[in-house]
């Protein structure tokens, strides 16, 4: 069974989504679904993003031994906001292009998503550079939580490397040349590489977030509040431990070095940490599985 602590992202969420107000009855319920040992499977080599929704096609991939895991908008967008913050200096579409390469050439499934017909519907990618930049604009905000996630995952970074990271992401934004591609351009760029397109059904529910520091992959949930039996909640899912696994294996075969992976992980978990508190309330709880 996973230990699971119950943290936050910290003052400054800037987004609308969790819960209206600190619900303990809700709390109580999400925690104990999430410590259901069934509510983890092994990984599947497909990932997909953190977001609550689902598709048409998920009954197809997730089964009862497999489930695909999760990171914010997938490897390539993920992939793609991590470069930045490591120095890669290009256009958008080239730095996903180059990260579905990547990936799929090593046999995994790289999937970028819309939602409801529209294929800007991820804010992952659509809202990339926005992220960075106000990243950069708040180091602190970020910093602490991320320091926190890579000391319960086992990694390290110092305070003065995860600043460097952050600001680093936040010059790539100042060069218009860098963002010149709409959100959907992304979206078929990643296709076009080999990718995979997902469009995802319904509206955003998502009212806690579960951070797996274990190599595994949490199945989506769908919980019926406790204070409405019609309203159905969902959950971000971030497959932390597994990516990090993977990335390692992957970019061992490219030879980098040991500090540019860890440089490279230091830099997603950046993002996923920027991203979670542009999208979430000031009451979003946070379930980080240690095992």
């Amino acid at each position: 069974m996973s230990t699971i602590i119950s943290t936050n992202l910290g003052a400054h969420n800037t987004g609308t989504f969790g819960p209206t107000r600190t619900d303990e009855r809700q709390m109580q319920l999400v925690q104990s679904i999430n410590q259901d040992p069934q509510f983890t499977a092994a990984p599947s080599c497909r990932y997909i993003c953190i977001d609550g929704r689902s598709s048409r096609a998920e009954g197809q991939t997730n089964t009862l031994e497999h489930a695909d895991p999760q990171v914010p908008g997938g490897l390539a967008v993920l992939g793609g906001a991590a470069a930045y913050m490591c120095g890669f200096r290009g256009k958008h579409i080239e730095n996903v292009t180059q990260q579905t390469t990547l990936w799929t050439k090593a046999g995994y499934t790289v999937t970028v998503h819309g939602a409801n017909g529209n294929q800007a519907g991820c804010a992952a990618n659509a809202d990339m550079r926005s992220v960075l930049a106000n990243n950069a604009a708040h180091p602190e905000r970020v910093i602490a939580p991320t320091q926190a996630l890579l000391e319960l995952a086992g990694m390290s970074a110092t305070e003065r490397t995860l600043r460097d990271l952050v600001m680093t992401g936040g010059q790539a934004t100042k060069n218009e040349a860098f963002w010149g591609a709409s959100a959907e351009d992304v979206a078929a760029a990643i296709v076009a590489a080999g990718g995979e397109y997902v469009d995802l059904l319904g509206e955003h529910r998502e009212q806690s977030i579960r951070i797996d520091l274990a190599p595994v992959a949490a199945r989506k949930v769908a919980l019926t509040n406790a204070l409405s039996d019609e309203t159905e909640v969902q959950q971000f899912n971030v497959s932390l431990g597994q990516y990090a696994a993977d990335y390692a294996e992957v970019a061992s075969a490219q030879a980098m070095s040991a500090n540019d992976q860890s440089r490279h992980l230091a830099a997603a978990v950046l993002y996923t940490v920027g991203l979670a508190k542009s999208l979430s309330n000031a009451h979003m709880p946070v379930f980080v599985a240690t095992n």
